[in-house]
C-alpha cells in the first residue's frame, strides 16, 4: 500500500462485467477477425497462459487456485 500513496498511484478494480462490455468486446473480437491476426488492434492469444482439454479442467483450477500467477486458461468444451 505505501507503494500506492507515495507514487499516488490509483488501483481500480471490478467484480461483473458492466452493461454493453460483452458488445464491446465482441465488436473488437469481430473486427481482429476480418482484419487478419498481424493486423489486429488487441492480440488476445498472448493474454491466454495455459490450455487445458476438457478432461483435465480439475488441473486447470488445481493451477489457479495454487496461486501460480497464473491468469487467463481455456478449457476446451468437450468433444
Amino acid at each position: 500500500m505505501r507503494e500506492f500513496t507515495t507514487k499516488e498511484l490509483n488501483l481500480f478494480g471490478s467484480f461483473r462485467y458492466g452493461f454493453n462490455d460483452y458488445k464491446t468486446s465482441v465488436a473488437i473480437l469481430d473486427e481482429n477477425h476480418r482484419n487478419g491476426k498481424e493486423n489486429a488492434a488487441i492480440d488476445f492469444e498472448s493474454l491466454i497462459a495455459h490450455r487445458f482439454k476438457f478432461d483435465e479442467a480439475i488441473d486447470a483450477y488445481d493451477l489457479i487456485k495454487g496461486g501460480n500467477n497464473c491468469h487467463k486458461c481455456i478449457i476446451s468444451g468437450p468433444e
